[in-house]
């Protein structure tokens, strides 16, 4: 069931760990418009909520973002946005290659998921594009 956007955090147990996550609306976009960020998955809220937990306890911050054209959520990491001149520089292939990784050991330790290489990671440039929920960690749960 969807939760509406606007709604308190709810907590979603992970590993041992529970973080709560936040549904809110397009309006706390962390995205820099013009900057391209790493998208790792698109899947439905339960799926992403699992992924966002994953990546939040290994040190990627990144939020899912559910656009009126699909019912799935896009997992977007959020860590560091780079512009086209930044995509041969040492930093950009060291988080890619983070992001990879961490893709690896989502398909090893999940039953079930597919790394991000498998599921088409990609960098997109974030246009402005407002989702209709993001799902995002609740402030002071880091």
């Amino acid at each position: 069931s969807q939760t509406p956007s606007g709604a308190g955090p709810s907590a979603v147990a992970v590993e041992g760990r529970t973080d709560p996550i936040k549904v809110q609306g397009p309006d706390r976009d962390p995205r820099q418009k013009g900057l391209n960020y790493f998208v790792l998955a698109h899947d439905t809220e339960p799926g992403a909520r699992t992924l966002l937990q994953f990546l939040w306890s290994r040190g990627i911050e990144a939020a899912g973002f559910q656009y009126a054209t699909t019912r799935s959520f896009q997992i977007v990491a959020l860590n560091h946005g780079f512009s086209k001149e930044q995509f041969a520089s040492p930093a950009f292939r060291q988080y890619e290659q983070k992001l990879e990784q961490l893709g690896r050991l989502w398909e090893a330790s999940h039953r079930g998921a597919v790394s991000f290489i498998k599921q088409g990671m990609y960098r997109e440039r974030y246009n402005g594009r407002r989702a209709i929920t993001m799902l995002t960690r609740s402030e002071g749960s880091q």
